[in-house]
């Protein structure tokens, strides 16, 4: 049985969490915000700051049935029909994403990119 009063949440679910990056981004959006906000605001969001995307429909779709279920599985965030909110336990995964904001935005070029045939 899963603790839903937990202050830190256990690395694994963290991690398995958070490695899909739009996830991280609901997240950094809703902790940027004291308010609850709508799916379609948060759609709104990842398709102006993803490059590429440009369906916010299907954007919707897929937070909606796929990231914000994960997120609230994980008791990130709380939702209530069509508001999502940071949960208690949201605020705990700040400094994982301080840490993977820092690797994201990291440049390598092709000499400094690992060698992922031979690792």
């Amino acid at each position: 049985m899963t603790d839903t009063n937990r202050e830190n949440p256990e690395p694994s679910v963290v991690f398995a969490t958070l490695a899909d990056p739009r996830r991280r981004r609901i997240l950094r959006r809703l902790l940027e915000h004291d308010d609850a906000m709508s799916v379609t605001r948060l759609a709104e969001h990842v398709t102006e700051r993803e490059t590429g995307t440009d369906d916010q429909e299907q954007v919707y779709t897929e937070l909606h049935h796929m990231h914000i279920p994960k997120l609230a599985d994980a008791n990130f965030v709380t939702r209530d029909g069509d508001a999502v909110a940071i949960a208690d336990d949201g605020e705990a995964v700040e400094p994982y994403l301080a840490l993977a904001a820092k690797y994201e935005s990291r440049k390598y070029d092709s000499a400094d990119e690992p060698d992922r045939e031979h690792a």
